[in-house]
């Protein structure tokens, strides 16, 4: 049975593909585990992941995503909040055109890394993070510092190609 007949007679029982993604790629809708990890009795022991498959005209097979970054939090709240950041990230992300068949997923275009300041480094980490909003304000107030540590060293508008050049 020819690849195209097996895709689409799979796609046909398992998932319907709903997500159009850059240079021809798709995926499955992101799906939840537990299916009804929105309601407030849901259970902590089971293990929660968010799961899609990822399908590369490149590749014969699709790459099936497993997410379980969830799991670290103790509350129920913490955990539904999480699950909801974590599926706007992926979905933009995808968007974006990552591909989780590439090993690495850059935070910013190559041809701006060597221009981009510290200060605008720190930002652009900061803004990447997905943790508990008690834990991003921890993180807020760490990343506020350095910046004033950086500025007092007048560091703070030094751009990464210089921090590379002083570390080879």
């Amino acid at each position: 049975m020819a690849l195209a007949q097996r895709l689409t007679k799979s796609l046909t029982k398992n998932a319907t593909i709903v997500i159009k993604i850059p240079n021809n790629c798709r995926c499955s809708e992101l799906s939840v585990h537990p299916k009804n990890w929105q309601t407030k009795r849901q259970k902590l022991s089971v293990e929660w992941y968010i799961s899609y498959r990822f399908y590369d005209p490149r590749h014969e097979r699709p790459k099936h995503v497993v997410i379980k970054r969830m799991n670290a939090f103790k509350t129920v709240e913490e955990r539904q909040w999480c699950v909801e950041e974590l599926l706007k990230e992926e979905k933009k992300r995808l968007l974006d055109g990552h591909n989780p068949f590439s090993i690495v997923a850059p935070l910013i275009d190559k041809k701006k890394e060597e221009n981009i300041s510290l200060e605008t480094a720190l930002d652009l980490a900061y803004s990447k993070i997905t943790v508990a909003p008690i834990t991003k304000r921890d993180i807020k107030l760490s990343v506020d510092q350095i910046k004033k540590a950086l500025q007092k060293l007048e560091l703070l508008m030094i751009t990464c190609l210089k921090i590379k050049s002083l570390n080879s």
